[in-house]
């Protein structure tokens, strides 16, 4: 199923609903604005949006609990809530777009329902201005950003340290080229451009290729979690055990 070139309202429920099927639904150059509930709801197989918008829905933007969500160069923003939130056994594959003014965070990658961490990708994303994070990767999922600007949220991307999944921010072979803060003192998260939740005491990412405030990057320790966080530093970490 497609939908090409159409605005959809809800007063009272979801702007649209993708339920059903194994095939991918296709919403194209399309708007998502002022439901009560979500602007996308996602219970299917896949979802290609290409070239939308979602915007002043009373909760997500978008809201998945299955299938394969692939987004090009879509914007969401003004969203009560999340504006994308990828939960249960959906994944996510955004390139391109904005992801901006949402109330909750840009982003947010739920625990997988399986045992092996889902993967996701984001690549070439604007997160500005969101009054959560801008990504949220949980305990069981993993999560790979490539070209993304992250200023003026909450923390630009909160990674939670289970046991199995991992954060891909940049190799000497395939530099990051994320903005987590910038020149200018609007340029730069309130809190911190990277946060590590539940940390352990020794651990080693790499963060090759990324811009930051100063260089090399001060980091700070926080605790429990890395929403306390009240003097900036570029990344942080909230360790497991304090």
């Amino acid at each position: 199923a497609g939908l090409d070139h159409v605005t959809v309202t809800n007063a009272t429920g979801d702007a649209i609903v993708v339920t059903g099927g194994t095939g991918a639904a296709m919403i194209d150059h399309a708007t998502a604005s002022d439901a009560k509930r979500f602007g996308i709801a996602v219970r299917s197989a896949s979802l290609v949006l290409d070239h939308a918008t979602v915007s002043n829905n009373k909760q997500d933007g978008l809201n998945a609990k299955q299938g394969t969500i692939t987004v090009t160069a879509s914007d969401f923003r003004n969203n009560a809530q999340n504006a994308l939130d990828i939960d249960q056994g959906a994944t996510l594959s955004i390139t391109g777009g904005n992801v901006d003014s949402n109330q909750f965070d840009a982003i947010f990658l739920h625990n997988g329902s399986s045992f092996t961490p889902l993967a996701h990708t984001i690549t070439g994303v604007s997160l500005k201005q969101n009054l959560g994070f801008g990504i949220f990767c949980a305990g069981n999922a993993s999560c790979t950003v490539r070209d993304t600007t992250m200023f003026g949220n909450e923390i630009g991307i909160v990674f939670d340290v289970g046991s199995t999944n991992a954060l891909d921010l940049g190799t000497q072979a395939s530099p990051g080229n994320n903005a987590f803060a910038g020149p200018l003192a609007t340029e730069r998260n309130i809190r911190a451009g990277l946060c590590f939740e539940q940390s352990g005491a020794v651990a080693t990412q790499l963060v090759e290729g990324n811009t930051w405030r100063a260089c090399a990057p001060p980091s700070r320790k926080t605790g429990p979690v890395c929403r306390p966080h009240n003097t900036y530093s570029d990344p942080a970490f909230a360790p497991a055990v304090v």
